[in-house]
């Protein structure tokens, strides 16, 4: 069986963009840096 993994969790939620450089604020939300 394949399994397809939620991307939604793998996007910056600012640029909707896929994470390459990923960091976690201070409140626990993950950002891509460059946002």
């Amino acid at each position: 069986m394949f399994l397809c993994p939620n991307t939604e969790n793998l996007k910056c939620p600012i640029t909707l963009e896929l994470f390459h450089d990923p960091v976690i604020a201070q409140d626990g939300h993950t950002y891509e840096r460059e946002a």
